[in-house]
């Protein structure tokens, strides 16, 4: 993200917003781990439990939840991939290996725009995966780090890459 993109009004308000809907519906910590749910269930119903003295081992992006989108199913389309497919207000067209989406129709909730051009989304997690990483996310085995990050269930966010 830009600089100037982070001083923007836009990007505060919605902060902010983030902020208090995240309060209202109750997120709540993930230090359970995954034991007995999925990654996506874990994130929204872990009990919270806060340590004040405690900090989280540094985290990495790439090294943590792994460096690129998945392709699970092995079908050449990665998550992103699907994920696009799934939620294009209209047919998407591919490349010609069937494995890249070119172009569709996705709205962003960040920006009220229409976006037609697939290479110029950013997917966000609403969970971003730092904050995972801090609420917990830490202590699940890399696998399922991997899964989270990966799971196409997780609510999700589209922008322009230059909005």
């Amino acid at each position: 993200m830009q600089a100037s993109s982070i001083a923007s009004p836009r990007y505060w308000l919605i902060a902010v917003l983030a902020s208090c809907l995240a309060s209202l519906v109750g997120c709540r910590s993930v230090d359970e781990g995954p034991s007995k749910r999925s990654p996506s269930e874990t994130i929204s119903t872990a009990d919270t439990q806060y340590d004040s003295g405690f900090t989280p081992p540094p985290y990495d992006r790439d090294t943590d939840f792994g460096r690129d989108w998945a392709d699970p199913d092995s079908d050449c389309l990665n998550t992103r991939m699907e994920v696009l497919q799934k939620r294009s207000l209209s047919q998407v067209t591919y490349d010609a290996s069937g494995c890249r989406i070119l172009s569709g129709r996705w709205f962003s909730e960040y920006t009220l725009q229409t976006i037609s051009d697939a290479s110029m989304i950013q997917i966000d997690h609403v969970v971003p995966l730092a904050v995972a990483w801090n609420q917990g996310a830490y202590r699940w085995t890399q696998e399922t780090r991997t899964k989270f990050a990966n799971d196409p269930d997780l609510p999700l966010r589209f922008s322009s890459r230059w909005s």
